[in-house]
């Protein structure tokens, strides 16, 4: 091949990787492992594309792109996206918390010999993971991202502060 000759199959890799590029957002946008079902629900409300089981597991850019002009309402799909990880950021820390919950155990021991009373020991560091965690879950509320788990994170904010409530009275008594 001359210098001067096109080389058409580069041509058209070059097109194709140019195209590519140009749906990268998009591609970035609907890949992240953050999107649930009802993220890709609210993207195909904004595609007004129908939504089927079988749709949802087997759409392509080309259709996204060519049937529903996805890049025509990016930003839109951009902002879904952005939901999906704020939801899955405060649902991972929100597991955090339950998980440590789940493992705390409170020392408690015999009250002067008395094998029928007893005293909680040892409460500086459970009252500080308390206070830290009830921190977690207060700033989670205050999230725009929290509105799908909010009644999960409400009950442990409660179940929190009535835990705080119960050591609180429970060391109140001891003294």
């Amino acid at each position: 091949m001359k210098k001067d000759e096109k080389d058409e199959v580069l041509d058209e890799l070059t097109r194709e990787v140019k195209e590519c590029q140009a749906h990268a957002p998009l591609i970035l946008a609907l890949g992240t492992k953050a999107m649930m079902t009802r993220h890709w629900n609210k993207v195909y409300t904004v595609l007004e594309a129908p939504l089927t089981s079988s749709n949802i597991q087997t759409i392509t850019l080309n259709t996204l792109t060519e049937e529903y002009h996805a890049m025509e309402h990016l930003e839109e799909i951009e902002d879904i996206s952005g939901a999906a990880q704020g939801e899955l950021q405060i649902q991972n820390t929100l597991n955090g918390v339950i998980q440590r919950w789940e493992e705390v155990n409170f020392t408690v021991i015999s009250y002067r010999d008395s094998k029928e009373r007893f005293v909680i020991t040892d409460v500086e560091d459970l009252i500080t993971l308390l206070e830290d965690d009830t921190m977690t879950v207060s700033t989670m509320m205050g999230s725009k991202f929290v509105l799908e788990i909010k009644e999960q994170v409400e009950s442990w904010e409660k179940r929190l502060g009535y835990l705080a409530d119960v050591i609180d009275e429970w060391l109140k008594f001891q003294r």
